[in-house]
């Protein structure tokens, strides 16, 4: 029985112990109307929500990436990718093929569709699954509009 108590004491001892060196540490940052709000752990493990004047738009659980020059922030987790403005407005939800892990990536890469703006494709990357890729669509921004340029399905091209 005694050594039922000390067992469990170092226990509860290692579980307090981790939890503290575990702590979450939370930082905003305002973009244009939204405030993008990070929790950072000590495994460098990064999760981010998005508010507007106080309202919750997303909760705190997402990767994001931010493309400054057409001014969106893609949300992405599991198989949920949400791309919002820098206003606030929700321009798109789609379903990933296959969910987020560690092994996937989201990028903006920089593509010439057009001569007089920069377009950015959105891709997911998806490294474990015989480096397969999605891809959402190419976006520019023009006299203060996002706009999006969608392909049509292989499948639908015939």
């Amino acid at each position: 029985m005694q050594m039922k108590k000390i067992i469990i004491s170092v226990m509860c001892l290692m579980l307090f112990a981790t939890n503290i060196s575990a702590e979450q540490k939370e930082k905003s940052v305002k973009y244009g109307d939204v405030e993008l709000t990070c929790v950072s752990d000590d495994v460098h493990n990064e999760f981010f929500g998005l508010s507007k004047n106080g309202r919750t738009l997303l909760p705190v659980r997402y990767g994001c990436v931010y493309n400054e020059e057409v001014g969106l922030l893609v949300f992405f987790a599991d198989r949920d990718l949400y791309l919002y403005d820098m206003k606030g407005k929700k321009i798109a939800h789609e379903q990933l093929d296959f969910p987020v892990d560690k092994d996937a990536s989201v990028e903006f890469e920089p593509v010439k569709e057009r001569a007089d703006v920069p377009c950015f494709e959105l891709r997911a990357y998806y490294f474990n699954n015989s480096w397969g890729a999605q891809t959402f669509g190419t976006f520019y921004s023009k006299g203060g509009h996002i706009y999006r340029i969608k392909r049509p399905k292989p499948e639908m091209m015939n």
